[in-house]
């Protein structure tokens, strides 16, 4: 039997030895094709006992590859590149291999060790083919990651050996080697598909391509693609899933969790014998709530790590066959917890035939009880119940929503009560026990969760927090005709005992849908009225405003929100709702400049941390030409807005969103009449990516409503700017020259000055609160270099807000920049609780068991909020279960 080797090489003298050395006394012939080295590679491979031949480079690396082939004259083919090489004396191991393969084999899987030799770091292993038969009419096929084909595309039948016999050592994708190279793959991939290759082909390759260089939009959309094709069957195929899993593991919404779960689930169906996607499906499910589901999925995982030997590669070490055990048992208590507890699904209707058997399906998901107040249908929504095997309790409606609900409540037995209208579903109803059952245990009454309003063609009309979920208690009941509130014993439930989700508990609600609003404008203004003959309550007028301002009746509008507003009363999650109300009536009435300033004057002194009322300053101020003062009353409502958007902070919502573009167009006008040409420019280049449709944002616009979608473009477009923005030259944050950075608020563009000539300004300290809002989308989407850079401002942040850093680090699974974080701190702050929890747990993360417990000892002996003690208890638990294996 005869072996013959064959490279193609360009400039790999650094490489080429000790490739060629590993292999030898193996390899009868060694054949190099050179594309145009103009180092010493050449001399190097003829030192060698090569053979060695030019090969004009025109950017397909198949036809080079099948130009050595057809110098090969063996029985066996060795193809290496000149950067790999055989370890452990195992290339010796090539004669015996072949000799030992079956008569049908045609092709070998090695295993490859990739190494990134520059920073002394392991990047990773995969089987690739390496060794084939010479077999006639044996090609490669593909410019770029071309593959080894029979005649008609027909694939090869592989072996697959194992490291004790073969094994592949590869440094070719070092720091700063492998974007030039990926740069020279995607010209290629480009030029080929332009002629005709089919792109999904490619499109694996697409993805790592893009990803490398840090477009992370392309990769994932490519990533996409190549997971709707299917799996294949080749070596590594399964990277576009893990790449996606990524991503949407870092979930915020509800629509990255649930396409986190729909590609773990498509993973764990296409690599079936892998243990690894059965462990991230039994992860996204876990997230959702869904805990038996998840139980079932991690078991499978578990089972399948035991002597796990596929061809795709798998992270399910020991040590995170740990870790998922005590996930594992977590999830079992939680379980247990959610196959105990009762839930209660509650309605009142009336005239619901409609929406009543969608909610049914909904509410047979979670509950075990169905209690249903039918207060006078006429179209049948009560035999539909029957149908369905629920019996309503029938009552005359009797003007009182309160009355009603209470009956409901009256009637359930359960532990919990679900309480929706018949036109409001869960998005994700399957999570709602799951959810239950992990506040149960915590000192939570009542839970609230976002409310989106649908119009007829399912678009966003706004959101709020909607009270939902309650647990049942002695005296709970509800109190108000109309806008019920839930109190116990004559008194609001505390907000201490409110717990706020997110969208995980989304509910959809139609019922605010064009046609439907004014009858409920109308129905609950009559109500109203109706409560206040009984006695007047300034509390209700905020609601009344809200009625007359749906109706268009702008004058009695206005007269009960600034009633509402002189009552002094301060309703919670209200913020200025009811003062911009008022601002737009007097507005539309012709009101002078002096009425607006008064109303603007009491916003701001209740809501002095919403950026509305000097926004609302503002534009009253501009629209009089008094510039000088307009321009920084603009200016920080704008800014705070955004930063605001960024946050995630919850509470009193901001109204002005709804300003936001006019706030703009009047900045752009100050900036012109103050003679700031070019910053003029940049608020008009604003609102032109802001400006929505006419038809739809127009009146927004004018104050008549607040769009969401204005909302919704602050809060993502600018973080990504600023994340696109760190990875370009200082250059960009120069004000001297047009930017991008301009765009972006004052804060944030001296954090991006900062960042780009920190070492210049050692005593500057960032402004925490931006630093804070983008540390999330920095972790999220900027490079690992960026990411290190900006990590290294949070050093000169004050203490408190450094271990927030810190704590934001753990959560992202960043152990060590959260520990390297924490160290710079000792000294300081060594004798604080929380210092010494969030030490402990980015020492667990790290595996290093014994220091992590040390640090949560020192925790336990210092003051711990709630929350910190729960976290406490659990890592001591995990730590002492590491240490004692």
């Amino acid at each position: 039997m005869k072996i013959s080797a064959c490279y193609i090489t360009k400039n790999e003298e650094a490489n080429i030895k000790k490739s060629i050395e590993s292999l030898q006394g193996q390899a009868d012939e060694i054949i190099v094709v050179d594309t145009g080295s103009t180092d010493e590679t050449v001399a190097v491979a003829r030192q060698l006992g090569a053979r060695v031949y030019h090969f004009d480079w025109c950017d397909d690396f198949a036809a080079a590859r099948n130009f050595a082939l057809g110098k090969a004259t063996g029985d066996w083919l060795v193809l290496l590149d000149a950067d790999e090489y055989f370890a452990d004396n195992t290339g010796r191991n090539l004669r015996s291999t072949f000799l030992a393969l079956p008569e049908e084999s045609q092709g070998v899987f090695i295993r490859k060790h990739h190494y990134d030799v520059q920073q002394q770091k392991y990047l990773g292993s995969y089987y690739d083919l390496r060794c084939a038969r010479n077999i006639p009419g044996l090609y490669y096929y593909g410019k770029i990651h071309e593959a080894l084909y029979l005649p008609g595309r027909k694939e090869l039948v592989i072996i697959r050996v194992e490291d004790d016999i073969l094994k592949l050592f590869h440094t070719g994708y070092g720091r700063g080697i492998s974007k030039e190279k990926v740069k020279r793959n995607l010209r290629i991939m480009k030029a080929e598909i332009a002629e005709g290759r089919p792109i999904e082909e490619l499109y694996s390759y697409l993805y790592d391509t893009y990803g490398i260089l840090g477009d992370e939009e392309k990769a994932i959309h490519y990533a996409k693609l190549q997971v709707e094709l299917g799996r294949h069957y080749g070596s590594y195929e399964s990277s576009c899933y893990r790449g996606l899993l990524v991503y949407y593991g870092r979930a915020k919404k509800l629509e990255d969790y649930l396409q986190r779960l729909y590609y773990a689930g498509r993973a764990a169906e296409d690599y079936p014998e892998l243990p690894d996607f059965h462990a991230e499906y039994g992860e996204s499910l876990y997230k959702m709530y869904r805990y038996e589901e998840a139980l079932n999925s991690w078991q499978t995982a578990m089972r399948l790590a035991v002597d796990y030997n596929g061809i795709e590669p798998s992270n399910m070490t020991d040590a995170g066959v740990s870790v998922l055990k005590e996930r594992y048992a977590a999830a079992e208590i939680l379980a247990q917890k959610a196959a105990g507890i009762r839930l209660a699904a509650c309605s009142i209707v009336r005239n619901e035939a409609g929406n009543i058997a969608a909610w049914l399906a909904c509410a047979r998901q979670f509950a075990d009880e169905i209690i249903v107040v039918d207060t006078g249908s006429t179209d049948g929504t009560a035999d539909i119940l029957r149908s369905h095997g629920i019996k309503p309790i029938e009552m005359a409606w009797q003007d009182d929503f309160s009355l009603a609900k209470n009956v409901a409540i009256e009637a359930a037995h359960s532990d919990w009560i679900v309480f929706n209208d018949a036109d409001e579903l869960f998005s994700e109803p399957q999570s709602v026990r799951g959810f239950v059952a992990s506040v149960d245990n915590m000192n939570i009454d009542v839970i609230m969760m976002p409310r989106v309003d649908l119009d007829k063609d399912g678009k966003d009309m706004g959101r709020l927090n909607v009270a939902r979920i309650f647990r049942r208690l002695p005296g709970l009941r509800y109190e108000g005709r109309v806008h019920e509130q839930l109190m116990r014993r004559g008194q609001p439930l505390a907000y201490s005992r409110m717990l706020v989700t997110d969208d995980r508990l989304l509910i959809r609600h139609t019922g605010y849908q064009q046609g439907i609003v004014m009858d409920k404008c109308r129905r609950n203004l009559r109500l109203l009225l109706a409560e206040q003959k009984q006695g007047e309550d300034a509390s209700r007028f905020g609601y009344i405003a809200d009625c007359y301002f749906g109706l268009g009746d702008y004058e009695r509008a206005l007269n009960y929100a600034l009633r509402f507003i002189q009552s002094g009363y301060v309703m919670v999650g209200r913020g200025g709702s009811t003062h911009s109300i008022a601002l737009i009536c007097l507005e539309k009435l012709g009101y002078q400049a002096g009425d607006r300033l008064a109303v603007i004057a009491d916003g701001m002194e209740k809501n002095p941390d919403l950026p509305d009322f000097y926004g609302e300053k503002g534009i009253v101020y501009a629209e009089l030409g008094r510039w000088e003062e307009a321009y920084p009353l603009l200016k920080k409502a704008i800014d705070d807005f955004v930063r605001l958007q960024g946050s995630g902070r919850t509470g009193d919502t901001s109204n002005f969103g709804g300003r936001i573009i006019r706030a703009m167009k009047l900045l752009a006008s100050c900036c012109r009449r103050l003679g700031r040409d070019e910053e003029a420019e940049q608020y008009m280049a604003d609102v032109q990516v802001l400006q929505p449709p006419r038809e739809r944002y127009v009146p927004a616009a004018e104050g008549a409503c607040a769009p969401e979608e204005a909302n919704m473009l602050l809060a993502q477009a600018m973080p990504r700017l600023f994340v696109a923005l760190l990875c370009h030259e200082e250059s960009v944050v120069n004000h001297n020259e047009p930017s991008p950075a301009q765009h972006l608020p004052e804060s944030w563009q001296n954090l991006l000055r900062l960042y780009f000539s920190g070492e210049f300004y050692p005593d500057r300290q960032p402004d925490s609160t931006a630093y804070m809002a983008l540390l999330p989308d920095v972790l999220g989407f900027a490079s690992a270099d960026v990411v290190q850079k900006y990590l290294l401002l949070a050093g000169r942040l004050p203490e408190q807000e450094r271990m927030e850093v810190a704590d934001s680090l753990i959560g992202c699974r960043r152990y060590r920049e959260a520990m390297l974080l924490l160290a710079d701190m000792a000294g300081s702050v060594t004798e604080s609780g929380r210092y010494s929890l969030l030490a402990g747990i980015a020492c667990y993360g790290m595996g290093e068991y014994q220091a992590a417990m040390g640090c949560l000892q020192q925790a336990e002996c210092r003051d711990l909020n709630e929350a910190e003690q729960a976290r406490l208890i659990s890592y001591m638990a995990w730590c002492r279960e590491a240490v004692t294996k």
